[in-house]
């Protein structure tokens, strides 16, 4: 996992921070990057549930890949052969039994 921001490389995630607390660091990192970036959908914790519409799979925000593009982060479904991004990923549910569902998936089709 890349981090774009040298203010979260050099604070959270060097190798001279202690090992113990690196784990949770960079767990706390990538929910903060999740938060930041992602304005049509909050970000409690990373075990927020989320469905990719382009694979349909379901996935925890723990398992979205991130990588560095141009200095900013890439947010990519984890399934490996799926190209689905940021905006593909919506509350998980059936959005014909939950109307956030489906408002949230409205909003990105």
């Amino acid at each position: 996992m890349i981090f774009p921001s040298s203010s979260l490389q050099n604070s959270t995630l060097t190798k001279s921070n202690a090992a113990p607390n690196l784990s949770s660091q960079k767990q706390q990192a990538k929910l903060q990057l999740l938060q930041e970036h992602d304005a049509d959908r909050t970000w409690e914790t990373l075990e927020d549930a989320r469905t990719c519409l382009l694979c349909g799979s379901e996935f925890s925000g723990a398992q979205i890949r991130i990588h560095a593009k141009n200095g900013r982060p890439v947010f990519q479904c984890p399934e490996t052969t799926c190209r689905g991004t940021l905006p593909h990923f919506v509350y998980a549910g059936n959005p014909l039994l939950s109307e956030a569902t489906w408002l949230d998936w409205m909003k990105t089709t």
